[in-house]
């Protein structure tokens, strides 16, 4: 699913492996869940990936 997500190849291997170990720790520990949960309630959500230039 990564290698769809052209951010992940501009970030660099070292960065994706620490998002994805924060993201796991979150998850285990139910962090996500406490900051993210109303997500989980929701029908649709618009989750894209914008770049703004100023």
């Amino acid at each position: 699913m990564r290698r769809a997500m052209s951010v992940w190849t501009r970030v660099g291997p070292e960065a994706e492996q620490r998002a994805v170990r924060s993201l796991s720790d979150d998850l285990d520990s139910g962090r996500w869940a406490e900051r993210n949960g109303d997500l989980a309630d929701l029908d649709a959500a618009d989750l894209g990936l914008r770049l703004l230039i100023a």
